[in-house]
């Protein structure tokens, strides 16, 4: 499977104050993206990334799985492999992935993780999106428990390992202990000096974020095995995440100066 890594600048100071709304406040409901026309049909291909030069556009279902089309303009995604070893890829979506659902909601941040790290950056996601195979219907799903989870505000890089619910056709169920890792990005766009030193990030995230008059964003890439459901609703299954998801609208954002920031790491 090829998924692609990035490096960044070190961010994580400007959180540590706060910077998405009032000082003191440790979680921050990000909104996934969706209704741009940018991505539209839109499928990321084998870089695993929207909005990117090599994304198969089609309004139609996928050739494996039937999976429905992005017809809600989302920059966030699941793919899966239900086969659960690899067996089956489909052009449309990153190799080894063969069903993906497009998705909508909200993922929560820790933001006094985001700032210092050291713990799980997840609180919560609370996801819809298109449904994954023929016949499923709309698919959803919300995080159950935090388990345990790491994040490197230097480096990108998390860990997490939660509980998850998901609607598979109308059949709720649970996995636990589900384990994923990757990494992960929140960008204050009000205070930040200079580009994070990812591409993508900056050069296409950035740009939507600032155009939808935002004053952050959250991103994550991240990939892992979801574990059979307590119920059996489904078993085994690789699974990689994109998520990007814009801060709320309307949400102060506290202003600070770089010699505060600059005093943390003293």
């Amino acid at each position: 499977m090829t998924i692609p890594r990035f490096q960044i600048a070190r961010l994580a100071a400007l959180f540590a104050l706060g910077m998405f709304g009032a000082a003191g406040a440790q979680n921050v409901a990000f909104e996934l993206t969706t209704g741009d026309p940018a991505v539209l049909n839109h499928w990321p291909a084998g870089d695993a990334l929207l909005a990117t030069g090599d994304d198969v556009v089609n309004s139609g279902p996928s050739g494996f799985n039937a999976s429905g089309p992005n017809a809600n303009a989302s920059y966030s995604y699941n793919a899966f492999d239900f086969t659960g070893i690899g067996a089956a890829s489909d052009p449309w979506m990153p190799a080894g992935f063969a069903a993906m659902t497009f998705l909508e909601g909200t993922v929560t941040i820790d933001m006094a993780v985001a700032g210092s790290g050291g713990g799980p950056l997840l609180a919560a996601w609370n996801l819809t999106g298109t449904e994954p195979f023929s016949g499923h219907g709309p698919y959803s799903s919300t995080l159950a428990a935090i388990n345990s989870g790491t994040y490197d505000p230097g480096s990108g890089a998390f860990t997490m390992n939660v509980d998850f619910a998901a609607d598979i056709g109308g059949t709720p169920d649970t996995s636990e202990t589900f384990v994923m890792a990757g990494e992960a990005w929140v960008v204050d766009l009000v205070t930040r000096s200079g580009g994070t030193g990812n591409a993508y990030v900056d050069n296409i995230l950035t740009p939507v974020a600032q155009n939808a008059g935002a004053s952050g964003f959250v991103f994550f890439l991240g990939t892992g095995i979801v574990p059979p459901a307590n119920n059996f609703t489904w078993g085994m299954m690789p699974v990689v995440a994109s998520m990007f998801g814009l801060a709320p609208t309307g949400t102060p954002v506290e202003q600070t100066t770089w010699s505060g920031i600059k005093g943390l790491y003293r």
